[in-house]
């Protein structure tokens, strides 16, 4: 997988852009996959004002085992961070890794290979 910083070429040009490549056998199923983390993200933001460990939990568990299998990697990382932060009721930590999980996937961009 390769990972490297360009410029946005977006509505915030001072903003890096995260470039992925990805396989292309995985463009029709990518983006629903991308869709259903952004929900999850939603979840989790709830998740967390409840202090509600075990949905965070749950959902961390997947996104650790599933990132990488998109070539995700960073969804995979983040996953598993906001899992443990979930075992050790950590809302700080959580509060990074979601901010952190906002902030990749808004700078994200996919490229087919």
């Amino acid at each position: 997988m390769l990972y490297f910083w360009l410029p946005a070429r977006k509505a915030r040009p001072d903003k890096p852009q995260m470039i992925v490549t990805i396989e292309a056998d995985l463009e029709p199923i990518l983006p629903g996959y991308l869709s259903r983390v952004q929900d999850e993200v939603e979840q989790l933001l709830s998740a967390h004002e409840k202090s509600d460990f075990s949905i965070i939990g749950r959902i961390a568990h997947n996104w650790k085992g599933s990132g990488s299998g998109y070539g995700l990697d960073r969804i995979s990382e983040l996953g598993t961070a906001l899992e443990e932060a979930a075992q050790r009721k950590d809302l700080e930590l959580i509060s990074t890794s979601l901010k952190e999980m906002q902030s990749f996937l808004a700078s994200l961009e996919i490229r087919y290979a």
